[in-house]
């Protein structure tokens, strides 16, 4: 991409967002007519962002924008978004002019403060806090790291050791039914006292995710990690676990499809005599299930 290009998109991207912060303050003290015309206007500004982002090449910047344009559509116009909510997108843009400036971004800026459960009197409190952005986020990483319930400062050391990579902080306030969305594996880092709250959210998903537990000593049923361990042995846990749990979560997968793929060609097979195919497919299939009930049978 040419230099000038690039800077003609700088600068006409911080007047977008420029544009924004303004409509956003302005969003805070209208009335609720006014707050729909501005609602309107603040889509148009994040979504044209997002578009001219994705067409640049600016990837960070198009799925940073896709999040907040997600976030705002979580309040359909005519629902009046809290002022403490507001000041979060005002926090979210000032990520935006991070990224374009070339800048570090803040890795505990938090998008799921842009989503919530509304009460009558629209205040905002932990318990109400969802995290379907962080959710919808996880399920398109390439390995999905989830710290659940950390100490600050646990977590903040994690974060810092794997620069590489999204990891995605959930408390365990979030709604169980975003966890179990999760259609494919995980990993989730947590502690013994977190544990019962995360395999009631999990529920029966508990054993489709790998679970490690930091703790001083081995903890029965879960992979165990230390600080004193080392970061590296921490990668090499969370690479070998999750590696181990995707081929197994493909293999079913593939699985079950083969035994309905079979139910429906069963009849076409018969009725043209190639009952010689479909005892073969059957006796395949059947040696398949045998080792699938060999690999499960632990689980």
């Amino acid at each position: 991409m040419g230099i000038g290009l690039m800077e003609d998109f700088k600068d006409e991207a911080i007047e977008l967002i420029e544009m924004c912060e303004s409509t956003f303050i302005e969003y805070i003290d209208s009335n609720k007519e006014e707050k729909e015309k501005r609602y309107n206007i603040l889509y148009s500004l994040i979504h044209s962002l997002t578009g001219s982002a994705g067409l640049i090449g600016l990837n960070a910047l198009q799925r940073h924008m896709k999040l907040l344009e997600e976030s705002l559509c979580s309040y359909p116009n005519g629902t009046i978004i809290p002022e403490s909510i507001c000041q979060h997108f005002l926090s979210g843009l000032k990520v935006a002019r991070a990224i374009i400036d070339g800048n570090d971004i803040d890795d505990t800026y938090n998008y799921t403060q842009l989503l919530s459960n509304k009460n009558i009197n629209d205040e905002i409190t932990n318990e109400k806090i969802e995290n379907n952005i962080s959710i919808k986020q996880i399920l398109e990483e390439e390995l999905p790291i989830i710290t659940y319930s950390l100490e600050e400062e646990t977590d903040h050391f994690i974060n810092k050791e794997f620069t590489q990579l999204n990891i995605y902080k959930i408390n365990d306030y979030i709604i169980e039914k975003d966890l179990t969305n999760l259609g494919e594996p995980a990993i989730f880092i947590t502690t013994p006292n977190a544990l019962e709250n995360l395999e009631k959210q999990l529920s029966s998903k508990t054993n489709f995710h790998p679970i490690i537990i930091i703790n001083d000593k081995p903890y029965k049923g879960y992979i165990n990690w230390q600080r004193s361990y080392g970061i590296e042995h921490l990668k090499s846990l969370i690479e070998t676990t999750y590696r181990e749990k995707m081929i197994k979560f493909y293999f079913q997968k593939s699985m079950t499809l083969l035994v309905y793929q079979l139910s429906d060609l069963e009849g076409y097979l018969k009725e043209n005599n190639k009952e010689i195919i479909l005892n073969t497919i059957k006796e395949e299939l059947g040696s398949l299930l045998r080792v699938q009930n060999e690999v499960f049978k632990n689980e």
